[in-house]
């Protein structure tokens, strides 16, 4: 039997207890009896095809098989130990945070090392005099009893460890060294020592709790690939930070120069799969012509493409972001400032069924906001992105213009500005095209071939109707 202590994440952290683990039996007619503590508990043992669990109250006295009825598996009545022992009268019982296992809870440890966290119950004395080296969180405790998360320095003082040693009834042992990658993220244990990574030109190492010296050298780490063997001293003691090249190998063994037992094997065979695309924040736009254009919120021209968008007047046709993702929208406007929760909701969008359409209020404040000139919008994603789109000027570009510009002097327009290379093309409607084309007369300096087809262009909107004015000074139209 084994003595586990559990408890829950989150803010009901005093809903701690103890559990009594059992091992598993043969399914049979019978039924065991154990002592959790004070109370008996009587369990079928045609259920303990599986390690079972049973709620156990603290206690000093051992826990206990205490009887069998029925016809119980012979296995397990002559090989089960049939007590577990309790708590100590006086100093604490400790329990390891770091080896879990497959099992929930905390097992009950017997020795002390150095970077790890126990947690530690105790009944006397009420209030120990815990060193000021060790880092403690105290949970509510139960009746007589106490409960502390109880850090211990990678490398404790000699007088730390005596009183460790003495409020615990247990030795200090040596730290557990450890070698983990950081970088790539993508990683998987393929056994206790071996770790699979995806393929990459560097790989990040920390090395932790090495045996290294008192000096300040940090450890002599060795990487082997074959033939081939490099070395390198940390610069920090605990944690150390190294760049591995694997340089095409498939198979690199690390260790530290003075502790060759401490060693990991790192391989490169994990898979991604790289035909499908990041899932990101995106903003959908469409244009007069039934093209759509999908920019990406974290992309470096977003916030250029989507101002262009807004100058010419057209507002996204959808906001999509993968399942589960929240952002905020700010607008500050005439009327002042509001925030809007942008989250995900269940229409997927229909550039990629993978990710999801923004809930529609949201979608019509973010409209709203930036048909709105004088507001400045922000959209912010965490992680997925920001973008920031200031105020924009309002100057008159067109003053009489008609509802409607002859085909011909429209598709010239739009051949103007496709030469430019701009998204500005896309314009819906007569007035924001003439607009995109003053605005990206404006914003750039034309081409020498391009400037006869503008001043021709300004010629055939005047002779239309449309009364042009100066967008700036030293701007010619």
């Amino acid at each position: 039997m084994e003595l586990r202590l559990w408890i829950p994440r989150g803010p009901d952290r005093a809903a701690w207890q103890l559990e009594l683990i059992l091992p598993t039996a043969r399914e049979c007619q019978a039924t065991v009896t154990v002592d959790v503590g004070g109370r008996f508990q009587t369990l079928s043992m045609r259920g303990m095809a599986q390690r079972r669990r049973i709620g156990a109250e603290p206690s000093v006295k051992a826990y206990r098989i205490v009887d069998f009825e029925g016809k119980p598996d012979p296995a397990f009545l002559n090989g089960v130990e049939r007590e577990c022992s309790g708590l100590p009268a006086i100093g604490a019982a400790a329990f390891s945070a770091s080896g879990a296992g497959e099992l929930k809870g905390f097992p009950r440890s017997n020795v002390l090392r150095g970077g790890e966290t126990f947690a530690l119950l105790w009944r006397v004395p009420e209030t120990p005099d815990f060193p000021d080296e060790l880092e403690i969180e105290k949970l509510r405790g139960r009746q007589e009893w106490n409960l502390a998360l109880v850090g211990i320095p990678e490398e404790p003082t000699e007088s730390c460890i005596a009183w460790l040693e003495s409020f615990t009834g247990l030795r200090m042992a040596p730290p557990v060294p450890s070698i983990l990658p950081v970088w790539p993220f993508l990683t998987r244990h393929a056994s206790v020592n071996c770790i699979d990574c995806v393929r990459s030109e560097r790989i990040l190492l920390s090395v932790a709790r090495m045996p290294v010296g008192r000096g300040g050298r940090g450890p002599a780490m060795q990487a082997q690939s074959g033939a081939m063997k490099l070395g390198a001293v940390g610069v920090e003691r605990s944690p150390a930070l190294f760049t591995l090249r694997p340089e095409g190998a498939d198979f690199v063994r690390v260790t530290e120069a003075t502790a060759p037992d401490s060693e990991a094997f790192f391989s490169f065979s994990l898979g991604v799969d790289h035909t499908a695309p990041p899932l990101t924040v995106e903003l959908a736009f469409r244009a007069v012509q039934g093209d759509r254009q999908v920019v990406a919120l974290h992309g470096a021209r977003s916030a250029g493409v989507t101002e262009e968008f807004r100058r010419m007047g057209i507002s996204p046709e959808y906001l999509s972001m993968p399942a589960g993702a929240k952002g905020t929208l700010r607008i500050e406007g005439r009327d002042g400032s509001s925030t809007v929760a942008l989250r995900s909701g269940s229409d997927a969008a229909p550039h990629d069924h993978r990710v999801c359409l923004a809930q529609p209020d949201a979608l019509a404040a973010l409209r709203a906001a930036l048909v709105d000139f004088a507001c400045q919008v922000e959209l912010d994603f965490g992680g997925f992105g920001r973008m920031r789109l200031a105020r924009i000027a309002e100057v008159a570009a067109t003053r009489g213009a008609p509802r409607y510009l002859p085909p011909l002097l429209r598709a010239r327009i739009g051949a103007f500005l496709t030469q430019l290379q701009s998204p500005t093309s896309l314009a819906d409607g007569d007035v924001p095209l003439i607009r995109a084309m003053t605005t990206a007369r404006r914003r750039q300096a034309l081409p020498p071939s391009l400037i006869p087809h503008y001043r021709s262009l300004v010629k055939a909107l005047r002779a239309s109707g449309v009364e042009l004015e100066r967008l700036e000074e030293g701007v010619e139209v």
